[in-house]
Protein backbone atom coordinates (compact mmCIF):
# COMPACT_ATOMS: atom_id res chain seq x y z
CA UNK A 1 0.00 0.00 0.00
CA UNK A 2 2.91 2.43 1.01
CA UNK A 3 4.32 2.09 -2.77
CA UNK A 4 1.04 2.50 -4.13
CA UNK A 5 0.67 5.81 -2.44
CA UNK A 6 4.48 6.83 -3.07
CA UNK A 7 3.92 6.06 -7.18
CA UNK A 8 0.70 8.23 -6.85
CA UNK A 9 2.78 11.19 -5.33
CA UNK A 10 0.80 11.09 -2.38
CA UNK A 11 3.68 10.70 -0.01
CA UNK A 12 2.43 14.04 1.91
CA UNK A 13 -0.58 11.99 3.21
CA UNK A 14 0.99 8.75 4.48
CA UNK A 15 1.05 10.02 8.51
CA UNK A 16 -2.58 10.74 7.62
CA UNK A 17 -3.45 7.36 6.30
CA UNK A 18 -1.12 5.99 9.23
CA UNK A 19 -3.50 7.58 12.21
CA UNK A 20 -6.61 6.56 10.41
CA UNK A 21 -5.74 3.10 10.04
CA UNK A 22 -4.63 3.12 13.69
CA UNK A 23 -8.56 4.84 14.16
CA UNK A 24 -10.32 1.85 12.31
CA UNK A 25 -8.07 -1.07 13.94
CA UNK A 26 -8.85 0.16 17.43
CA UNK A 27 -12.42 0.84 16.73
CA UNK A 28 -12.72 -2.86 15.37
CA UNK A 29 -11.36 -3.75 18.77
CA UNK A 30 -14.26 -2.24 20.80
CA UNK A 31 -11.37 0.41 22.12
CA UNK A 32 -13.80 3.84 22.63
CA UNK A 33 -12.03 7.20 22.01
CA UNK A 34 -12.18 9.68 24.28
CA UNK A 35 -11.05 13.19 24.68
CA UNK A 36 -11.39 14.88 27.60
CA UNK A 37 -11.11 18.80 27.78
CA UNK A 38 -10.29 20.51 30.86
CA UNK A 39 -8.65 24.38 31.61
CA UNK A 40 -5.73 22.42 33.26
CA UNK A 41 -4.10 19.27 34.12
CA UNK A 42 -6.47 16.85 36.05
CA UNK A 43 -4.77 14.29 39.04
CA UNK A 44 -5.42 10.61 38.19
CA UNK A 45 -8.14 10.49 40.56
CA UNK A 46 -10.35 13.20 39.33
CA UNK A 47 -9.72 11.69 35.81
CA UNK A 48 -11.53 8.41 37.11
CA UNK A 49 -13.86 9.77 38.91
CA UNK A 50 -15.40 11.59 35.39
CA UNK A 51 -14.68 8.53 34.03
CA UNK A 52 -16.37 6.42 36.11
CA UNK A 53 -19.41 9.21 36.63
CA UNK A 54 -19.89 9.51 32.65
CA UNK A 55 -22.66 8.26 31.00
CA UNK A 56 -21.02 8.01 27.61
CA UNK A 57 -17.98 5.73 28.53
CA UNK A 58 -18.76 2.30 28.79
CA UNK A 59 -16.32 1.38 31.72
CA UNK A 60 -16.43 -2.40 30.98
CA UNK A 61 -14.83 -1.86 27.80
CA UNK A 62 -11.31 -0.51 26.77
CA UNK A 63 -10.91 2.91 26.09
CA UNK A 64 -8.22 5.45 25.14
CA UNK A 65 -8.11 9.26 26.68
CA UNK A 66 -6.56 11.62 24.80
CA UNK A 67 -6.56 15.15 27.18
CA UNK A 68 -6.80 18.09 25.82
CA UNK A 69 -5.49 21.59 28.24
CA UNK A 70 -7.82 25.14 27.05
CA UNK A 71 -7.50 27.50 29.93
CA UNK A 72 -9.87 29.36 28.63
CA UNK A 73 -12.45 26.75 29.69
CA UNK A 74 -11.76 28.06 33.44
CA UNK A 75 -12.85 25.18 34.79
CA UNK A 76 -14.67 21.77 34.72
CA UNK A 77 -14.56 19.60 31.57
CA UNK A 78 -15.49 18.66 27.76
CA UNK A 79 -15.83 14.87 27.56
CA UNK A 80 -16.36 13.85 24.19
CA UNK A 81 -16.75 9.76 23.07
CA UNK A 82 -17.60 8.92 19.64
CA UNK A 83 -19.86 11.87 18.33
CA UNK A 84 -22.02 12.66 21.84
CA UNK A 85 -20.64 15.22 24.39
CA UNK A 86 -21.26 16.76 27.65
CA UNK A 87 -19.91 20.05 28.32
CA UNK A 88 -19.83 20.80 31.71
CA UNK A 89 -17.18 23.99 31.64
CA UNK A 90 -17.73 26.82 33.42
CA UNK A 91 -17.25 28.73 30.48
CA UNK A 92 -20.50 27.27 28.93
CA UNK A 93 -22.30 27.34 32.38
CA UNK A 94 -20.99 31.48 32.74
CA UNK A 95 -22.31 31.56 28.66
CA UNK A 96 -26.28 30.20 29.09
CA UNK A 97 -26.27 32.03 32.60
CA UNK A 98 -25.24 35.35 30.54
CA UNK A 99 -28.48 34.18 27.60
CA UNK A 100 -30.66 33.78 30.57
CA UNK A 101 -29.98 37.10 32.07
CA UNK A 102 -30.14 39.08 29.06
CA UNK A 103 -33.44 37.52 27.93
CA UNK A 104 -34.79 39.04 30.75
CA UNK A 105 -33.27 42.43 30.29
CA UNK A 106 -35.00 41.97 27.01
CA UNK A 107 -38.55 41.19 28.64
CA UNK A 108 -38.46 43.42 31.10
CA UNK A 109 -36.93 46.58 28.81
CA UNK A 110 -39.84 45.24 26.40
CA UNK A 111 -42.60 46.03 29.25
CA UNK A 112 -41.20 49.26 29.89
CA UNK A 113 -40.24 48.25 33.33
CA UNK A 114 -37.21 48.42 35.78
CA UNK A 115 -35.44 44.80 36.41
CA UNK A 116 -36.48 42.87 38.92
CA UNK A 117 -33.30 42.20 41.44
CA UNK A 118 -35.11 39.34 43.03
CA UNK A 119 -35.51 37.87 39.35
CA UNK A 120 -31.54 38.05 38.69
CA UNK A 121 -30.86 36.73 42.43
CA UNK A 122 -33.16 33.82 41.77
CA UNK A 123 -31.43 33.10 38.14
CA UNK A 124 -28.16 32.94 39.71
CA UNK A 125 -28.84 30.89 42.74
CA UNK A 126 -30.46 28.68 40.21
CA UNK A 127 -27.84 28.42 38.16
CA UNK A 128 -25.34 27.82 41.11
CA UNK A 129 -27.41 25.40 42.56
CA UNK A 130 -27.32 23.21 39.36
CA UNK A 131 -24.16 23.71 38.38
CA UNK A 132 -22.87 20.35 39.19
CA UNK A 133 -25.89 18.28 37.94
CA UNK A 134 -26.11 20.27 34.39
CA UNK A 135 -24.83 18.62 32.08
CA UNK A 136 -26.25 17.86 29.00
CA UNK A 137 -25.41 15.04 26.22
CA UNK A 138 -24.57 16.89 22.83
CA UNK A 139 -24.11 15.16 19.27
CA UNK A 140 -21.59 16.85 17.73
CA UNK A 141 -19.51 16.25 14.47
CA UNK A 142 -16.66 17.41 12.55
CA UNK A 143 -17.29 19.26 9.27
CA UNK A 144 -15.04 17.82 6.47
CA UNK A 145 -15.77 19.69 3.32
CA UNK A 146 -18.28 23.15 2.87
CA UNK A 147 -19.02 24.24 -0.12
CA UNK A 148 -22.50 25.44 -2.17
CA UNK A 149 -24.46 25.55 1.09
CA UNK A 150 -23.74 22.24 1.59
CA UNK A 151 -21.42 20.70 4.35
CA UNK A 152 -20.21 16.55 5.06
CA UNK A 153 -19.74 16.01 8.33
CA UNK A 154 -18.18 13.25 9.95
CA UNK A 155 -20.29 12.11 13.03
CA UNK A 156 -23.65 13.37 13.70
CA UNK A 157 -25.24 9.45 13.13
CA UNK A 158 -28.99 10.75 14.50
CA UNK A 159 -28.81 13.24 11.82
CA UNK A 160 -31.29 12.78 9.18
CA UNK A 161 -31.56 14.24 5.37
CA UNK A 162 -32.84 17.72 5.35
CA UNK A 163 -31.95 18.15 8.90
CA UNK A 164 -31.22 21.90 9.75
CA UNK A 165 -28.03 21.45 12.08
CA UNK A 166 -26.58 24.37 14.33
CA UNK A 167 -22.89 24.33 12.34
Amino acid sequence: MITLVIKQGREKYLEDIAKEYVEKVEEMNGVQKVTLTTAEELSQQSLDQIVKTSSLIDVNKKYKIKSIIKPELIGGYILRVGDQQIDNSVRTHLANLRKRISTLIRKTTNKMAGINPAEVSAILKQQLANFDTQSNVEEVGTVLQVGDGIARIYGLEKCTVRRISKI
